[in-house]
Order: structure tokens, then sequence, then C-alpha cells
């Protein structure tokens, strides 16, 4: 079911960050509840369809943080350039991680750091975008093609070159009503087993079997 169907990258561009990384630790600053500088989005503060910023400590350059926010005014101008592009509607997605945890940045105010993949569509798509990442034979067909190349041997390794080749799935009343209920959660806490419910749908989407999902589930965080 993932051999001949529509890729991710007819309707996306992505993008990862290495040379801006060091950019964004001389820039970081501890921010407040409403401070409106861009928030940092890393790997560990992010979950499917959550950004943890100010609801748990956030560990970047070797410092944990609660609200880490990106002070512009000490970002070299290339940087500056960079983030300015990011600072949009987006999804953003942590690579190195058991199974993909796509965030959809309604407002466009996350910074990526490094290994977060920033994935750029029209708005009405990001949930769509979002739903693929969350189907459990994506992720299967995933880690079978890249497995070993993270550096925990249970990860899988996603560059931003090998988002474009994801198939998309034929299913699409499936894959519609997975993103509506992403698209209702924007933004917000999903409600109590709504990733489980996106991750049905999606498996459905693809015409794939139950084990696939019960695989998928396991991996869960």
């Amino acid at each position: 079911c993932l051999g001949d169907d529509p890729r991710l990258g007819e309707v996306a561009t992505t993008a990862g960050f290495r040379d801006e990384y060091y950019g964004l630790v001389a820039a970081c600053v501890e921010g407040d509840v409403d401070d409106p500088r861009p928030r940092l989005a890393t790997v560990g503060s992010l979950d499917p369809l959550q950004h943890h910023w100010g609801q748990r400590p956030i560990r970047f350059a070797k410092t944990l943080w609660e609200r880490p926010v990106v002070n512009l005014a000490s970002l070299e101008p290339g940087v500056s350039t960079w983030l300015e592009r990011q600072l949009r509607p987006k999804v953003v997605l942590p690579t190195q991680s058991r199974i993909f945890e796509p965030m959809v940045d309604t407002d466009g105010r996350l910074a990526p750091v490094t290994p977060v993949l920033s994935i750029h569509a029209s708005p009405e798509d990001l949930p769509l975008i979002a739903a693929v990442f969350l189907a459990p034979p994506v992720v299967a067909w995933a880690a079978r093609r890249w497995f070993g190349g993270a550096l925990s041997v249970d990860a899988i390794k996603l560059a931003a070159r090998d988002v474009g080749s994801l198939p998309t799935p034929a299913g699409t009343a499936e894959w519609t009503a997975a993103a509506k209920q992403i698209a209702t959660s924007a933004g917000e806490k999903p409600a109590d087993g709504m990733v489980r419910d996106v991750g049905r749908l999606m498996n459905r989407a693809y015409g794939a079997e139950e084990s696939v999902l019960d695989w998928w589930e396991a991996r869960l965080p």
C-alpha cells in the first residue's frame, strides 16, 4: 500500500538546520509566560501534537530552561534571516525518535533547533501533513528504510531530504478525518486519546493491517 501513492514532496518543502544551531545558542534567553519572542522547539520539548514549552524543563546547549526564547537582537545577520523564514505556520518534526512526533505550529512562533525539521506548506495542508507523520504504516516504512542511522538503535533518523519521499494515503476520507482532529487541537494540548485516534484513522487510510497499528501504539511516548 506504500508503493504508488503520491509523495509528500508534492505539497511540502522541508528544511533542516545545522549551521544555525550555534547562533541560537548565543541568542537563547529565559522568557516569561507572555513573552512574544520566538519560542525554542527542541526534540525533548516535543511530543505528538504538543509542545511542552513552559510545562516542563527544556534542555538546550547543556542547560535546563523553563521558557527558552530567542533574543532577536543577539542574532547574527545570517541566522536572523534564516529565523525570519521559519517564523510562519509549519509542522515541526523531531528526528531521532521511536515514532514521528509532529506538531502543527499554527501561529508560526516556534524556532526549531536541529535535529528538529521544519515542514512548510499551505496553512490548510499542515494538519494533513501532520497526519501523514502519525500514520503507523509510514512510521514502519521509514523505520525499515532508514533503520540504524539514528544515534539510538531503536530510533528513526529522518533527514530533510527524505521527507519528500514519504507516501501519502489513498484513503482520503480517513486522511481528512484525521486532519480535522489535528486541526481542532492546534495550539492546545490534544485531547486524551487523540493521537491514538489519528493513528487508527491513518492506519485505515493506508490499508494497513492491525498488527502495524499495534506495533506503532507500543512505541508511543
